[in-house]
């Protein structure tokens, strides 16, 4: 194909310059179209936002990428010009009357002697052309209106108040924060369960209190009665561990002293059965009567799922809201478990997101992980009576084992020492290679048990056939002796007693009146015992050591000060 003239390649060059200027025209003029129509749509969706008609989630850097947006959207979308319009326009500019149309459709129509004439007419009119005046590029308005349209938005938006005329702004922010609060009650329930989870939760005895009983049946069958200052220091040891571990466990006691089982009494005669069900296992350290009425609730969930009746639905949501709102007032009142509880006030939240038809579906997962994880809570909260009451049945036995030890020495049922003796059956629990909980527990009764029918041979109040030493006699009528201690104990009520206020105090040299010191004296010892048996109930002491404490103040009352001459105080 033999190369183009010089003619008629000034006149494509030319050409070409217009043309890539059309381009330009056409690809700006759609870019302002988009820029136009994006600050059209974000000025409406602002004005809704800040209406409070939908939420306002566009930021600032969103309002400032409209102009890339724009020219994104217009590259594939801008008219592309023809080939012939760059000629066209050329020729309508310059009024050459389709000169340069002509030169560039090749030759085509014309005939050979004036095709060169054609060419050299369009080459001379090419050097008059002036693109930027044929395809002007009008970019400055253009710009200037885009920049100062994205101007009054971006102020629009930094600086116009929100309104709510019609209530849907606090409505979806409502929606919006209890979809939030069901979404980390749901994750701080699964990250529960999951701590939760384990052999543990199924044994009687946590497994530290288990250990702590474990070592103290091994310290009753080490026990030897040929060695009694080894056995209380080996009683001393265990008494200290276990005092501890009981303190602990008593720290974090689930049941709450004190509480009022009147508050309980509401409601109707089958609402009334249930509290009272659940008030007698609690004193009894089981929880049976609530998991039953867990799962109750858990069933009337799961039907919930299924209705397709809202009536009955809403219906059957009010009542197990109902429902749990009892479990969780008595646990309240009588179990200061706060896992439990806590558990217990996400459940009622979760049950009032039922109601609500966006949150319907997360409420429920959230109630099914919460319904399982109360389920465990239970659990926890019967093994921790469970530990407060074997530690306390450890402690009372340890305190019978070291009252039998100090009066003539102690062993282990087996006897024989270090657990067993010679020919000699073996203790409770020897028999078996490692007791569960339940049998640890018992053993500890059998221990306690045992102890306390040796210390009342040691004392002489074991079965014995008269008078003649301790436990030995020929039998015969026992004199009596009103003074001889015994072990009746008053009952009296441990409401503080306060003295009255000392209005004044004289001193005087002269003979006190007979039995009026004796009887001040006792008047204060009473008043001191009395807060004794307050402090040891505040203070919580181990059970071990009450009998210790109060016989200590008893043998002081046996000693009354003298009667005589000295100071007396006159008030």
């Amino acid at each position: 194909m033999p190369e183009p003239s010089q003619p008629q390649s000034d006149v494509h060059s030319a050409l070409r310059r217009v043309a890539r200027r059309q381009h330009l025209r056409a690809f700006g003029a759609a870019a302002f179209r988009w820029t136009v129509a994006l600050v059209i749509a974000c000025a409406v969706y602002l004005f809704g936002a800040r209406l409070s008609l939908w939420p306002d989630a566009a930021p600032s850097l969103l309002l400032w990428s409209i102009p890339a947006v724009a020219l994104l959207l217009a590259w594939p979308t801008y008219k592309r010009p023809k080939p012939d319009l760059a000629a066209r326009a050329a020729d309508q500019h310059l009024a050459t009357d389709d000169l340069f149309l002509t030169s560039t459709a090749g030759g085509r129509g014309i005939a050979d002697d004036y095709g060169e004439l054609v060419q050299a007419s369009a080459a001379r009119q090419a050097a008059r052309l002036r693109p930027s005046e044929i395809a002007p590029l009008p970019f400055v308005p253009r710009l200037t209106i885009a920049a100062l349209a994205l101007l009054g938005l971006w102020v629009a938006h930094a600086f116009v108040p929100s309104f709510d005329p019609f209530g849907s702004g606090a409505e979806r922010t409502l929606l919006a924060q209890q979809a939030q609060k069901l979404a980390s009650e749901h994750k701080a329930v699964t990250e529960r369960k999951k701590a939760l989870v384990g052999p543990a939760l199924e044994q009687r005895n946590s497994q530290k209190v288990g250990r702590a009983l474990e070592e103290a049946v091994r310290s009753f069958q080490k026990l030897d009665r040929r060695a009694q200052e080894k056995n209380r220091e080996r009683l001393k040891s265990q008494a200290a561990k276990l005092g501890a571990e009981w303190r602990a466990a008593k720290e974090k006691s689930p049941l709450s002293a004190g509480a009022s089982a009147s508050l309980q009494r509401l409601g109707d005669l089958a609402t009334q059965q249930r509290q009272a069900a659940w008030e007698r296992e609690l004193s009894d350290g089981k929880v049976d009567s609530l998991r039953s009425e867990l799962k109750q609730l858990h069933a009337m969930l799961q039907e919930l799922a299924k209705s397709g009746n809202p009536e009955a639905a809403d219906k059957l949501r009010r009542e197990l809201q109902r429902r749990t709102k009892g479990l969780k007032d008595f646990l309240d009142s009588h179990a200061a478990s706060q896992p439990l509880n806590e558990t217990l006030s996400k459940m009622l939240n979760q049950l009032q997101a039922l109601g609500v038809d966006k949150l319907a579906e997360k409420a429920k997962d959230a109630l099914r992980e919460s319904f399982e994880l109360s389920d465990m809570e239970l659990k926890a909260l019967a093994q921790s009576m469970r530990d407060l009451k074997d530690l306390e049945a450890a402690l009372r036995a340890l305190q019978a084992a070291r009252k039998a030890n100090e009066k003539g020495g102690c062993d282990c049922p087996g006897g024989g020492g270090e657990g067993k003796g010679k020919g000699k059956k073996p203790g409770p629990g020897e028999d078996q290679g490692g007791p569960d909980g339940a049998s640890l527990a018992k053993t500890l009764e059998q221990y306690r048990e045992f102890y306390e029918r040796m210390l009342a041979q040691q004392d002489g109040e074991g079965p014995g056939p008269g008078m003649k030493g301790e436990g030995k006699g020929e039998g015969g009528i026992a004199p009596e002796d009103p003074s001889q201690k015994n072990k009746f104990k008053t009952e009296k009520s441990r409401s503080a007693l306060v003295a009255g206020k000392m209005l004044m105090s004289l001193k005087t040299r002269e003979e006190g009146d007979r039995g009026k010191v004796t009887g001040t004296y006792s008047e204060n010892l009473q008043r001191v015992k009395q807060g004794v048996s307050e402090a040891i109930l505040q203070e919580r002491v181990p059970p071990g050591y009450h009998d210790g404490i109060r016989k200590y103040f008893d043998d002081l009352g046996q000693n009354a000060p003298p009667t005589g001459t000295g100071d007396t105080k006159k008030k």
